[in-house]
């Protein structure tokens, strides 16, 4: 059968998870060279849009909400918008799933602005937008990435780039103007890809340079 592979990850045992666009997770183990399908009871129903691995569990998003399966005990956990007031999604259809360095969770969706998972029980905090100062300018997240301050940005399809201070509860809007539409850290800097205005660059909580690959790759350029 041919894969047609969305997203590769690293688990904890060194193994590789290959998760496909139509919903099979298949464990690869490098030594053996040898690749054995993953238990999963939506395989080949629905399209996975995001896929992070924490320590041995894997966490899948998709348009239906969100999946926590251990291959290793043959385990799975679903929760969706209708799990519970507490510890339910405010949105099923999940664009991103953000591991920041305290091995938590950041759940980015289309309509719900963010979920936060403290692993170690199931409860959520939950960041949406209410039109009103300290949070988010937009329900309709694409990104989620953590600076080196553990400063966490947001990146939103239509309201900017809002930052969000752990330790002062407060977020703020970089960028109010642009389409974030992928945020990712690489060193300690936070890179936003734009629709139609390359890439915004952040540190220490505000915008460091802005439109950058506008002059290298064209105007109007996106940058996924």
């Amino acid at each position: 059968k041919q894969l047609n592979i969305q997203f590769i990850r690293e688990d904890s045992r060194g193994q590789l998870m290959l998760f496909t666009q139509d919903g099979y997770i298949y464990r690869y183990n490098i030594k053996a060279d040898e690749v054995t399908p993953v238990r999963f009871s939506q395989a080949g129903k629905i399209y996975l849009r995001a896929a992070t691995i924490f320590d041995e569990e894997i966490w899948v998003g998709t348009q239906n909400g969100m999946y926590i399966i251990n291959p290793y005990e043959n385990s799975e956990i679903y929760i969706n918008d209708k799990s519970s007031v507490v510890n339910g999604l405010t949105d099923n259809l999940i664009y991103t799933i953000y591991k920041d360095k305290q091995n938590n969770a950041w759940i980015g969706t289309m309509f719900g602005g963010v979920n936060f998972y403290q692993r170690g029980g199931f409860v959520f905090e939950k960041f949406m937008s209410h039109n009103h100062p300290s949070t988010l300018s937009s329900g309709r997240v694409r990104g989620v990435a953590a600076g080196v301050d553990s400063i966490i940005y947001v990146g939103t399809e239509d309201g900017g780039v809002n930052m969000f201070n752990p330790r002062t509860g407060h977020i703020d809007d970089l960028s109010p103007n642009s389409t974030s539409l992928v945020m990712k850290r690489f060193g300690d800097k936070v890179y936003s890809g734009l629709s139609r205005e390359g890439m915004n660059v952040y540190s220490s909580g505000r915008v460091v340079a802005a439109n950058v690959g506008d002059t290298l790759i064209g105007r109007n350029s996106s940058v996924y």
